[in-house]
């Protein structure tokens, strides 16, 4: 939805940005909460639940955000005329890589195709 907003022309009037001006880029900041609290108040590390088969993942490994986000160097100005699977598979590829999954390519392919049918992956705790 974000992503449909800043390539329209609403965007483009509050910038104060003509429609035929070349387009910009934007920065984008993918960050998550390393606990979610129970109604115990207990807290739990998040886990990923995949459309398809989930990919390997190191057994040590609690969920983990870098302080800047994810893959912060490489959304950081990202041409808005990109394709926004683009931005999903490095957003996606850097969550899982900072979460110790392995072999991620057709999880990503997967999370990929569910966004583009509609439905959308969940989060969970546990």
């Amino acid at each position: 939805m974000l992503n449909r907003f800043v390539r329209s022309a609403d965007y483009d009037r509050i910038w104060s940005w003509p429609r035929g001006r070349i387009r910009r880029h934007f920065d984008w900041r993918f960050v998550a909460s390393m606990d979610i609290y129970d109604k115990d108040r207990q807290s739990r590390s998040w886990e990923l639940q995949f459309p398809g088969s989930a990919p390997r993942r190191a057994a040590d490994r609690r969920a983990f955000c870098p302080a800047s986000g994810y893959a912060t160097k490489e959304l950081t100005g990202w041409p808005v005329t990109r394709p926004t699977s683009s931005l999903v598979q490095v957003a996606l590829r850097s969550i899982l890589f900072h979460n110790g999954y392995h072999d991620v390519d057709a999880a990503v392919d997967d999370v990929e195709a569910r966004l583009h049918s509609g439905t959308q992956t969940q989060r969970v705790a546990k």
